[in-house]
This record gives structure tokens, sequence and C-alpha cells, in this order.
């Protein structure tokens, strides 16, 4: 149940491909609309940068941890992924602690940037749906179950 759960036959793992989409779109929305409204543009478009580079860290990351671990059995496995995840985050207070101790970018652009992980996880089906259109899935997903089958 490791990779090969996630991913396709050549090894492409499409939602996260998608979210990464996600990402850098809603980035490239928040740089465009700071170009107008920001008056120092380098240190703002910077952190924007450096905050989506850290969301396309964080979501690799994630698609990494549940790759490796969920196919081990559920005790150790959550215990792992809470791991990487509190490490995930001590990164994110590094990466932000360091801009803004350095001020070599603005720290509020770059934690908007870092927050286009969650708009690019809202956005990964609207994206996926468009992308469906020009490059359909090769397996789909498998069918959801009547709930009529289960007694609730």
């Amino acid at each position: 149940m490791g990779t090969e759960s996630r991913m396709n036959k050549k090894g492409f793992n499409r939602t996260l491909l998608e979210l990464m989409c996600g990402i850098v779109l809603f980035d490239l929305v928040c740089l465009l609309a700071g170009i107008w409204f920001v008056p120092e543009k380098g240190p703002c478009a910077l952190g924007l940068l450096l905050g989506m580079l850290t969301a396309m860290i964080m979501a690799y990351h994630m698609s990494w941890t549940f790759d490796k671990y969920l196919g081990m059995p559920q005790k150790t496995a959550v215990r792992m992924v809470a791991m990487q995840a509190i490490l995930r985050y001590l990164a994110v207070a590094a990466v932000l602690f360091t801009i803004l101790f350095t001020g070599i970018a603005n720290p509020l652009t770059a934690f908007l940037g870092i927050m286009g992980l969650k708009i690019g996880a809202y956005l990964q089906p609207l994206i996926h749906r468009i992308t469906v259109k020009k490059y359909p899935d090769p397996e789909p997903a498998p069918p959801i179950p009547d709930s009529e089958q289960y007694d609730i």
C-alpha cells in the first residue's frame, strides 16, 4: 500500500502536482496584487517567493510522509506522521524566524506565501476538474459504495 497507491504507473503523483499548481497560482495572484499596493516591492516579492517554496516543500514532504508511513501498522503510522508534521512546523518556524531576524524579505508576505499551501488544497479539486478534461485519469477512482449497504 505504499507509493503505488497514490502514484500512477509512471511514478507520477498527479494530486501533488495539482496542489503545487494551486500554490503557484495563489502566490502569483498575491504577487500581482502586491505589485500595485506595497511600496517595497523587492522584499515583498522575495517573501512571497520564499513562502511559496516553503509551501511546495511542505506539500512534497506531506506526500512523501504519507507514502512512506501509511503502509505501516496504525499505531506506528499515527506516531510517525505526527512526528513528521511537527518537523514540518518547526521548519516553517525556522524559515519565518530567519526571514524576520535577517530582514532579507517581508515576513508577512512569506507567511502569505506559506498559506498558499492551504489555498492550494482548496483549489486542487478545481484544478483537477480542469486538467482531467485535457489529460484524463488513466486509473479512475473506485466508486463510492452506497450508504444503504451499511447499517448506520
